[in-house]
């Protein structure tokens, strides 16, 4: 299965870091699994209409990752183990987490009454 088939590209990040946070939100909901190929970077970019550089980019950047494995005239395969697993979830956690806290710091509201707000949405 081709896991680009349901991406929705936008304004907001460039492609490639798109595509890389794509795979990562895949991995830990469990629909990529170890070892699952991924289509050719010209596959990808036939059905995105993007540059094949930018899907190479991507690729790239997964590989250094630790996420994606290329062996020489073979597809790329997604790797997943459980510390790869904890290591996209924190990353992708503490992102959330820095974006949603600047936005608050930009309200004004004070760290003890937005913990109290946590909590209340934690718990319901």
């Amino acid at each position: 299965m081709n896991p680009f088939i349901d991406i929705r590209l936008n304004h907001d990040l460039p492609v490639y870091q798109q595509l890389c946070l794509h795979i990562k939100r895949k991995i830990l909901r469990g629909e990529c699994t170890n070892y699952q190929e991924l289509p050719s970077r010209r596959e990808v970019a036939a059905q995105l209409s993007i540059n094949p550089n930018t899907v190479q980019k991507a690729y790239r950047i997964m590989e250094e990752e630790g996420y994606l494995k290329t062996i020489a005239n073979v597809k790329s395969v997604i790797i997943v183990n459980d510390a790869l697993i904890e290591k996209i979830r924190r990353e992708l956690v503490d992102q959330m987490l820095h974006d949603f806290v600047i936005q608050c710091l930009e309200t004004g509201i004070d760290r003890e009454t937005l913990i109290a707000m946590l909590n209340e949405h934690w718990h319901s």
